[in-house]
């Protein structure tokens, strides 16, 4: 269960913190707009893949891909968010 909560929390972090990024027009990744979508569709792969051999990597692993692929999810977000829109409310 610790490790579980371990992953959500990166993949929080991760996500909020590209989004804030994204949505303030830095482009931390250099990316386009939709550029970023291969990357998650990758990493929504890579997550089946995983589930599906039912594989169990180090808590260490799981949490750099989870960050990994949280940062382009987050960064997608954050450049698709309306401009002048608060940030909060664009996330309820």
């Amino acid at each position: 269960m610790k490790s579980l909560l371990a992953l959500a929390v990166t993949a929080l972090v991760a996500v909020v913190v590209l989004w804030m990024a994204g949505m303030f027009a830095h482009r931390v990744l250099n990316l386009r707009r939709g550029s970023a979508v291969p990357a998650t569709f990758a990493g929504d792969l890579l997550l089946g893949a995983m589930v599906a051999t039912e594989s169990r990597p180090p808590l260490w692993l799981a949490a750099l891909l989870v960050a990994f692929f949280a940062v382009f999810h987050g960064h997608a977000h954050g450049t698709e968010s309306p401009a002048g829109e608060s940030g909060l409310l664009y996330s309820v």
